[in-house]
């Protein structure tokens, strides 16, 4: 069941999910399930605190953004959709896939690295892969030590 996403006793509306807070402490990036279609078309939006000020940053069709991250200089945010891991700057613009499969992605202090989690080639594990905000320098981190996915 679906729960209402509340910071401060304001309501964000049915469906709203994972969140992260903007730099500066006055919005919140969020994804939200459109009321009237569960098919998994989640979005990606921000809000002021007080819940207004909503704006919708995504409008891709059948895939399901999830998990948005906004970097530390609040000039980024990073998601995931089912294609990989997607960037654009924070008023929605210049959106790009940044590198494909992973899923989760978290910045670094400086904002100029992503990690997230990717499974391996036998699909087997999950494991970290970092990658430059400029799509350069993809290198996976961990090896022997991922997540066992049960089958």
């Amino acid at each position: 069941m679906a729960e209402y996403f509340e910071a401060g006793g304001t309501n964000f509306g049915f469906g709203s999910a994972q969140a992260d807070w903007a730099p500066s402490g006055q919005q919140i990036v969020y994804e939200f399930l459109n009321e009237e279609n569960s098919e998994g078309d989640n979005q990606i939006w921000t809000a002021d605190t007080s819940g207004a000020n909503k704006a919708q940053l995504t409008t891709n069709e059948f895939s399901a953004n999830r998990a948005p991250a906004w970097s530390p200089d609040g000039e980024w945010i990073a998601w995931n959709t089912d294609d990989g891991v997607w960037l654009m700057k924070q008023d929605g613009n210049e959106q790009h896939l940044l590198t494909q499969d992973g899923s989760m992605p978290a910045w670094s202090p400086d904002s100029q690295k992503i990690v997230f989690s990717k499974t391996t080639a036998d699909r087997e594990k999950v494991v970290l892969w970092v990658v430059n905000r400029d799509g350069s320098g993809e290198k996976q981190l961990t090896f022997n030590f991922g997540l066992e996915l049960e089958e």
